[in-house]
């Protein structure tokens, strides 16, 4: 399930859920996530995740491993200083980190977790900019921010 208020021009609501038939079974690899209860606090470390590119490079292939990085949480005032981010794109519904350097996510990542320094899940890989490896910040969907939506959605 989308959530009903989800704009792919304004990448805002981007988050959904899914429903299963049978719960699975859980393993040493395969874990339920545990919903963060409030977002982590400007300049506290979280670690993003997932299987996307790790450059640029039009020869770039996807890892065979997932890949993470640890990464401090920006404020939203620091990611509208970037020319990648009109103000349209960034609402109070979103965590930015810091990816300096160029560590952060990628094409491929979204929709993978950003976990704060406890292991719960923070965010949802959601956009950033034009290209993985400029140091624009990286932006994730505010789990803890949608907990009453996602709750108010179980079967």
């Amino acid at each position: 399930m989308v959530h009903p208020e989800w704009s792919r021009f304004y990448g805002v609501y981007d988050l959904a859920i899914v429903f299963l038939d049978e719960p699975f079974d859980a393993s040493d690899r395969v874990q339920p996530a545990t919903r963060a209860e409030v977002a982590p606090e400007e300049f506290d470390l979280v670690t993003a995740a997932g299987w996307g590119l790790t450059s640029d490079d039009l020869l770039a292939q996807l890892p065979d491993t997932p890949m993470k990085v640890t990464r401090p949480v920006i404020p939203i005032e620091v990611a509208q200083g970037y020319d990648d981010f009109p103000d349209r794109f960034l609402f109070t519904t979103v965590i930015c980190i810091d990816t300096t350097g160029g560590h952060g996510t990628c094409s491929g990542d979204s929709g993978g977790p950003l976990l704060d320094g406890e292991g719960n899940q923070a965010g949802i890989t959601s956009y950033g900019g034009s290209q993985c490896t400029t140091g624009v910040p990286g932006c994730f969907t505010d789990v803890a921010m949608f907990n009453d939506w996602i709750d108010d959605q179980q079967p």
